[in-house]
């Protein structure tokens, strides 16, 4: 286990291009304690065997811990983490998960595949100019 620094995916470095931050992660510190009482498990393996775990939690401790400065810093992360499905817990995770499985459904999905497809054609087609 690592209290190392410099996995700091939401910098400007790193946004663009976060995988290399990400490989580095699980080769130097694949559990990685962020300080306080939050962790960052990045082997499939490991967050497999504690998802499980009643004792976990995606919400209690996220930036706990650090110094009340540094903290300002991840804000509007900390914001938007608040109200995503992904960082909650059950029950609320569940409940939420429940009203928009339908709409993730394989059918569905399968039924959108043409639109996506069009969509991501249209938004790549400027990269595939050479455009910003």
């Amino acid at each position: 286990m690592s209290t190392m620094t410099g996995y700091e995916f939401w910098t400007p470095e790193a946004m663009p291009n976060p995988y290399p931050y990400y490989h580095r992660l699980r080769e130097d510190a694949p559990i990685f304690h962020n300080g306080g009482k939050t962790w960052t498990l990045s082997r499939y393996r490991d967050v497999a065997a504690v998802l499980p775990d009643k004792r976990m939690s995606a919400v209690r401790g996220q930036f706990e811990g650090l110094p009340e400065e540094e903290r300002a810093g991840y804000q509007a992360l900390i914001d938007v983490n608040r109200d995503m499905i992904l960082f909650l817990d059950p029950d609320a995770h569940t409940r939420l998960r429940s009203l928009v499985a339908q709409a993730f459904s394989a059918r569905r999905i399968e039924g959108l595949r043409e639109h996506i497809v069009e969509l991501v054609d249209q938004l790549l087609e400027p990269i595939g100019r050479g455009e910003p």
